[in-house]
């Protein structure tokens, strides 16, 4: 029993979880630091990255915390420097940061939809490509990236720029397992669907209900349920899954 929960265990290994300062992305660092991972915290806010990691200080999980503008390659590679610098090494990157813009198609701006993509996609080859020496290096890595269920639906209360980036996630996560595959890298997504956040939180009683009449599993999903799966993804017992992409929508997306 003991070999079999094992596997399901990232003792020893560092992860890197962008935009983990809150949310999906601080649900999914505290999973990784309750199953044994060290842990760094980048953030825009490197307030709410210090937050953080009080926070997972306060279970006993090694963390730092890094202020880092994903869509900057400067800034990109000066946290992964600062992260091998402290911890060694780098075996874990989840590619959560991004915003959800959800105005009107005629509202979106050219200067909105080059932010999106910038933040939400050109991030992930970013913060990859500066992992990938460190991961090529050890001949072991794991990408994660977070993508969403708009991506894959259009995105009924999603903006078009949102919508785009998220459907180009499930790209870059194939093309860099097909890649990358053969230096002992690993990449795979998870895509959340209706989530329980300070935004969900804020929709009128209605729009909350049209959403939940049409999800088998009965209620909104939370942090903690994406990052039980992202866990899973990022451990040995995914060790023969690459370029999937797992809905977790409580089957409100059936793949």
């Amino acid at each position: 029993m003991g070999e079999v929960l094992d596997e399901y265990m990232v003792k020893g290994r560092v992860a890197i979880v962008t935009g983990g300062g809150r949310g999906i992305g601080f649900a999914i660092a505290r999973q990784l630091g309750r199953a044994g991972s060290k842990v760094a915290v980048a953030d825009i806010r490197s307030d709410l990255a210090e937050q953080a990691v009080r926070q997972l200080a306060g279970e006993d999980i090694e963390a730092t915390a890094v202020q880092v503008d994903v869509s900057s390659s400067t800034s990109v590679q000066e946290m992964v420097g600062q992260v091998v610098a402290r911890f060694g090494t780098v075996d874990i990157l989840v590619n959560n940061a991004g915003i959800g813009p959800t105005n009107p198609f005629d509202s979106v701006t050219e200067a909105q939809w080059d932010r999106t993509l910038d933040i939400n996609l050109k991030s992930m080859f970013l913060c990859s490509k500066a992992v990938y020496p460190v991961m090529k290096g050890q001949r072991r890595g794991v990408i994660l990236n977070l993508a969403s269920m708009a991506g894959r639906t259009g995105g009924k209360a999603s903006a078009v720029d949102y919508v785009t980036s998220k459907h180009g996630v499930v790209g870059i996560t194939r093309s860099m397992a097909m890649h990358l595959g053969k230096d002992g890298i690993r990449a795979n997504a998870v895509a959340p669907g209706i989530i329980e956040t300070e935004m969900t939180a804020a929709w009128e009683p209605g729009k909350k209900k049209s959403f939940l009449e049409n999800i088998p599993a009965g209620r909104l999903g939370t942090a903690e349920d994406v990052a039980r799966v992202a866990l899973f993804l990022c451990s040995d017992a995914a060790s023969y899954l690459t370029g999937v992409v797992l809905d977790v929508t409580g089957g409100l997306v059936m793949s």
